[in-house]
């Protein structure tokens, strides 16, 4: 019979690592379920760590969300499923914490396809990426094909859209205020594999900037746009290290991932 890891002790050590946690986390999630951990020690493990625990319930949800095998309610589950990827929620199970915590860094962020091997068996997860359904709905970080068919309608009747209008109308954002890594990169997915509508004459020169889905084309309006920013935010006073190391970041990712 194959051991069972000590679950309880594990978890006292993990929050040694409280710093590291925190910068995983973030400083606020909702948990609900149980296991392998039970769920009020799980809380108090994140407890521990500084970070603050919600109830997964209502309408204003944490930005991150843990789920144990049991104990949790489909109804949270589909709540949440309906609101991704508008809010770019993370949902995690409590053996993917641990998992991060074991390399020190976001597991999302390393995580394409390979994150059936996360989901498969653990049913509150199962619920919320689709793997019920008939059509797979995974997240943005893993497949442009999960987004090619929603479609973004550009509408202006003069002047000139900023180039940021499609990044940040997705809802990339950078910065002290911003998304994290795996989050922006997401987004950085789905506007790769979004389906840009001209929707008044006016927008169509300006769509037709973007190329088709998945396009050259596409892929270079976006890493002219990002650099642009990083290029007009070193001009300004002001403190913008923390975004222009971001911008930066993702230029990198875009090359490295579509290039």
């Amino acid at each position: 019979m194959k051991p069972e890891l000590p679950w309880t002790s594990l978890l006292d050590l993990l929050a040694l690592n409280k710093t590291i946690c925190r910068g995983i986390l973030g400083s606020v999630v909702g948990t609900q379920g149980s296991g392998p951990f039970d769920e009020s020690g799980f809380d108090d493990f994140l407890l521990a760590c500084g970070v603050h625990v919600r109830l997964v319930s209502g309408e204003i949800q944490p930005p991150v969300v843990i789920f144990g095998r049991e104990f949790w309610d489909e109804k949270d589950v589909d709540t949440l499923r309906a609101q991704h990827p508008e809010r770019h929620l993370r949902v995690y199970s409590q053996e993917m914490v641990v998992a991060s915590m074991a390399i020190g860094g976001d597991i999302l962020d390393h995580l394409g396809d390979e994150i059936d091997d996360f989901v498969r068996g653990h049913s509150a997860l199962e619920r919320f990426y689709g793997y019920m359904d008939t059509e797979v709905d995974l997240p943005a970080s893993s497949s442009l094909s999960a987004h090619s068919q929603r479609k973004l309608l550009v509408s202006f009747d003069s002047g000139v859209w900023p180039s940021a209008g499609i990044l940040s109308t997705m809802g990339y954002r950078v910065g002290r205020h911003g998304l994290r890594d795996g989050a922006r990169r997401s987004i950085l997915s789905e506007v790769m594999g979004v389906e840009i509508v001209a929707a008044s004459p006016a927008s169509s020169d300006y769509v037709a900037e973007w190329g088709e889905p998945a396009s050259s084309r596409r892929l270079k309006k976006m890493t002219n746009a990002i650099a642009a920013f990083a290029r007009n935010a070193r001009k300004r006073s002001g403190d913008f290290s923390e975004a222009i190391e971001a911008w930066e970041a993702d230029l990198i990712w875009l090359q490295l991932t579509y290039g």
